[in-house]
């Protein structure tokens, strides 16, 4: 009952705002909305492989998938930091020439340099998903290296 009296009176208040820019004046128009919950899935962890004689890692993807039935779920930001000791370094370093078991790690995701937090808005539809690809380089190692270079940090919105 509501949210019927509520659109109504929206509806009035649009209505009214047509009128009075005929008339070179401004009504103020204030609409309420109930909060809304973001419910969407993001995995834990995703792993990273790098294979002996090879400096170009194997990243797993990232699914995000929008749980809502109305509502497009923005990621407005995404940021690497390096954890574990590792070393975040630019994609373009050699990595054939970085020292042996250094810790130093690359993360590329579409063709930006995570050096830089990725800053364009990637949308996801309400119950559709937006898989995430990352790419990325490690230094060689003589070792079995079980933790992880990077946190993903992201910022999420409603739209």
């Amino acid at each position: 009952m509501n949210k019927n009296i509520i659109l109504l009176t929206s509806v009035l208040m649009l209505s009214g705002v047509s009128v009075a820019s005929e008339q070179e004046k401004s009504v103020p128009v204030n609409l309420y909305v109930e909060a809304t919950v973001l419910d969407y899935t993001v995995p834990e962890s995703i792993s990273m492989y790098v294979k002996a004689n090879s400096n170009e890692a194997d990243i797993d993807n990232m699914k995000i998938t929008n749980n809502s039935k109305v509502g497009v779920i923005q990621i407005k930001n995404i940021s690497a930091l390096a954890v574990n000791d590792y070393t975040k370094v630019e994609d373009i370093s050699d990595f054939s020439k970085l020292p042996m078991n250094s810790k130093k790690a690359s993360l590329v995701f579409r063709n930006h340099d995570m050096m830089t937090d990725y800053k364009e808005v990637i949308e996801v539809d309400p119950e559709c998903d937006e898989t995430l690809s990352f790419t990325g380089h490690s230094n060689a190692t003589t070792e079995i290296v079980a933790d992880q270079p990077f946190e993903i940090i992201m910022t999420v919105g409603f739209k």
